[in-house]
């Protein structure tokens, strides 16, 4: 990417940061609240050990893919079954 195409996303991302700093706030707190410490860590060092692999292995882009079709796919069906649960109950 050229430098002045890195410039602009770089001022794009600033100025969202700007603009939705409070709600992504909040969003944070509510997914992080029940997380232990430990468990926070150790995502961070999964996730800082798949960018220095992906930067040497290029087949894990497909598997990146791959794992955010099965992340849908489950949070589809637990939706489904949130649902059933709920209608059930009523």
């Amino acid at each position: 990417m050229a430098p002045p195409w890195q410039a602009v996303f770089l001022i794009v991302f600033v100025i969202s940061g700007v603009l939705f700093w409070r709600r992504a706030v909040v969003a944070l707190k509510q997914v992080f609240s029940k997380a232990k410490v430990a468990a926070c860590l150790a995502l961070g060092v999964v996730g800082t050990s798949w960018v220095i692999a992906s930067q040497r292995i290029e087949a894990l882009v497909f598997v990146a893919a791959a794992m955010v079709v099965v992340a849908v796919v489950l949070e589809a069906i637990d939706r489904r079954r949130e649902r059933t649960a709920t209608m059930a109950s009523l």
